[in-house]
Order: structure tokens, then C-alpha cells, then sequence
């Protein structure tokens, strides 16, 4: 019986807070529709993602300079760029490690069929001349692709997830997100 006594309900969180909360939310929707194995869903992702960052320019540009909202929205465009800048990266390095490796004789075996379907303007027949090898070409480099895709996608979703973290856990306390300080002169 004391802990009802005792018990106090959360305080309502100030307009500025749910704000900043949404956008968080809008990232770690976003975060999560991307891997989603849909088309549609990436899709979504991608519009969700952009819609954030838009959403955190807007936002910051309302708020006051040196405000909580406008600390938070610095990192969430920070992290957006910078992920985005790394995930660039890492798939030009994942596809220049692939590249190399990938075994196309499974499809070289389609390539008769497919020219004599596309000549006789078949495209259908075509499309089914290609089919028919894709398993095999999947199946034969299926270590290779997953390897480029690890490559590609770890290090940025390591990092979108550890700001989305730190970020969201300090917004939810109600405390800044800390700026580097300028040097001293």
C-alpha cells in the first residue's frame, strides 16, 4: 500500500520534448522500414527518411538557436548526412569487392535464348529465358552478394543506430545533446 502512496505519475512532457520525440520516432520508423523486405517498404523508408530530415530543417529553422529542440535537430541532420555520406562509401566498396567475384557463366547459358526471343519480339519468352538461370546465378553467388551487402550496410546502420540511441535517450531525459566546443583563442 505505501507504493501507491508514494507513487507519482510521469509529468507531462513539454510541447518542445514531444516535438523533438516525433522526429526521433519518424527516424527509427524509418530505420526499421529499411530493412523491411518489400519493395513498397523501401520505398516508404526512403520517403520517411527524406521526410525526416526535411521535418528537422524545418523544425530547427522555428526554434530558437541555442534551444533544446535546435540542439536536437542539429543531431539528427548531422547523423542523417553523415550516414548517408557512409553508406555511399561503403557500397562503392562493397561493389568494388563483388564486381570481381561475381560468377556469371549461370547466365551466360540464358543469353542465346534471350537474343533470339527479343529478335523474334517475344518479350515475354525473354523474360522467361532469364528466369530460368536466375536461380542458378543466385545460388552460385549468394556469398559474394550477402558479404557486399554486410559491407555495405554495417557500418552506416551501426552508426545511424548509436546517434539515434544517444540522441533519443537524451531527449527523452529532457538534456542537450552536446555541441563540440569551439577552441579556445
Amino acid at each position: 500500500m505505501d507504493d501507491v502512496k508514494n507513487f507519482e505519475p510521469t509529468p507531462a512532457r513539454a510541447p518542445e520534448e514531444k516535438k523533438i520525440l516525433r522526429v526521433y520516432g519518424a527516424f527509427a520508423a524509418a530505420l526499421v522500414m529499411m530493412f523491411v523486405p518489400h519493395a513498397a517498404a523501401c520505398v516508404l523508408a526512403l520517403l520517411l527518411f527524406s521526410g525526416t530530415m526535411t521535418a528537422a530543417y524545418i523544425v530547427r529553422r522555428k526554434s530558437e538557436a541555442d534551444s533544446l529542440t535546435a540542439g536536437h535537430m542539429t543531431h539528427i541532420i548531422r547523423t542523417m548526412w553523415i550516414g548517408s555520406a557512409m553508406a555511399f562509401l561503403t557500397t562503392i566498396v562493397a561493389t568494388l569487392f563483388m564486381l570481381p567475384q561475381i560468377n556469371y557463366d549461370p547466365v551466360n547459358a540464358c543469353t542465346e535464348p534471350y537474343q533470339a526471343a527479343m529478335a523474334a519480339g517475344d518479350s515475354a519468352a525473354a523474360i522467361d529465358s532469364l528466369r530460368q538461370c536466375l536461380d542458378e546465378f543466385m545460388a552460385t553467388n549468394m556469398p559474394v552478394l550477402m558479404m557486399a551487402t554486410v559491407m555495405a550496410a554495417a557500418l552506416p546502420l551501426v552508426y545511424f543506430l548509436l546517434c539515434l540511441a544517444r540522441g533519443l535517450s537524451r531527449a527523452l531525459k529532457g538534456h542537450r545533446i552536446g555541441r563540440p566546443q569551439k577552441p579556445a583563442k
